[in-house]
């Protein structure tokens, strides 16, 4: 699948958040506290898959140029652990304010709570950019490297 394809799948995927983030608003304390289980672990699978795929990714890169290191790949493989940590940190920190949730904190809370999904939204927009940035550079170079003319073009513009 290309990184074009999977663009299309992020865009599907967003769709779907949105629905699901939508029909919670309605829900009772149960039921929101299993989907956000339910989503915590997708996430976790996800994330999971990243780091294979960096993992992968890598291997391949490195059997590829014979020994020089990828350093895209290897830039992605440290965002992928960062954003991890990220997450596992936030995970953590909600937790904790969940078991001490008392009603002094209840409001305080809700508010973090709130800040740390805008932020995440934002940051999963800005990655959304460059997700897009990143497949349109790669199919410029997938155009020069298939046409020899289109890179010596590139190459003196």
């Amino acid at each position: 699948m290309s990184a074009s394809d999977d663009l299309s799948k992020l865009a599907d995927r967003a769709a779907q958040a949105e629905k699901n983030v939508e029909a919670a608003k309605g829900k009772g304390q149960a039921a929101l506290k299993e989907q956000a289980d339910a989503a915590r672990k997708s996430a976790a699978a996800q994330a999971s898959s990243l780091e294979i795929d960096a993992a992968v990714a890598g291997a391949d890169a490195k059997a590829k140029a014979a020994g020089l290191e990828s350093k895209s790949s290897d830039s992605w493989r440290d965002m992928k652990t960062q954003w991890r940590q990220h997450v596992s940190k936030l995970h953590d920190k909600h937790d904790q304010a969940k078991a001490d949730l008392g009603a002094k904190h209840v409001e305080h809370q809700a508010e973090v709570a709130e800040r740390d999904a805008e932020h995440a939204v934002k940051f999963a927009y800005c990655a959304i950019e460059e997700a897009e940035s990143a497949c349109l550079d790669a199919i410029q170079a997938r155009a020069a490297a298939d046409d020899p003319k289109t890179a010596q073009n590139l190459a003196t513009a």
